[in-house]
């Protein structure tokens, strides 16, 4: 028998089973370990600005949807004389809106509906709302136009993904980007100024890319803080949605 050979029956040295066993044991984590690797690496190819271009396309492909507007530190004009601190409704696509429009207007806070079919569009009267006032020259897209979103998506710049959030039980992807304000003007086509930039959040499914909310942070306006932000909230995806003019 040769010297380093073990004689039958003799145990061989505890280091060196350690050292197998903990081999072993390596070898089996890395196997476990393979898998989530590559997920991670999926994860990390995912191109912020593909995210943002494949929501604006399936967001122009919803035909209703419910929407929530809020504001911080501010509102949005609208009217020419009224200050929009909240909006929620429904919109149907095309040209199709109603909502309640939260807004301050000659020192008070009123809390107004509104309706919007194609080229007409009618406000309640706050005092009374079953009274209803058309609004000569004046669509339902020159108030608030959250049906042209997809179109400020696609000018999103610099789309950097921020990680994964869940929203309402949806998984989401937390994209932020930059806008100009000009941007914006075809969504609050009274209530943005050119020359400004601000910054925009988006969480989108991510097994849908459906846009579930959005956040502008910045002015929009020479006279706005520049603490403002605009959150705004999108659900109800192709839900049946009536939008007829007032009785």
């Amino acid at each position: 028998m040769r010297a380093h050979e073990t004689a039958p029956g003799t145990r061989r040295p505890r280091g060196l089973i350690s050292r197998r066993r903990l081999a072993a044991v390596g070898l089996v984590l890395l196997l476990l370990l393979a898998p989530a690797c590559s997920r991670n690496e999926v994860e990390t190819t995912v191109d912020p600005a593909d995210l943002v271009s494949a929501a604006a396309d399936r967001l122009d492909q919803v035909k209703t949807f419910h929407f929530l507007l809020t504001h911080e530190s501010g509102g949005t004009p609208i009217l020419q004389t009224m200050l929009l601190t909240q909006a929620e409704g429904d919109v149907a696509r095309p040209g199709q809106m109603k909502a309640q429009l939260d807004v301050e207007a000659v020192g008070a806070a009123l809390q107004l509906q509104f309706i919007g079919i194609g080229d007409e569009a009618w406000l309640s009267n706050p005092f009374n709302p079953a009274e209803w006032q058309p609004l000569p020259d004046i669509a339902a897209d020159d108030v608030l136009n959250v049906e042209a979103l997809p179109e400020v998506l696609r000018k999103i710049r610099d789309a950097r993904l921020l990680g994964e959030e869940r929203i309402d039980g949806v998984t989401t992807y937390h994209i932020q980007g930059k806008l100009h304000s000009a941007d914006l003007e075809a969504v609050v086509p009274s209530g943005a100024e050119p020359g400004l930039e601000v910054t925009v959040d988006l969480w989108i499914g991510k097994d849908d890319s459906l846009v579930r909310r959005v956040v502008v942070s910045g002015a929009l306006t020479f006279n706005e803080a520049t603490t403002m932000k605009r959150t705004l909230e999108l659900s109800g995806f192709d839900q049946p949605v009536a939008i007829t003019p007032p009785q």
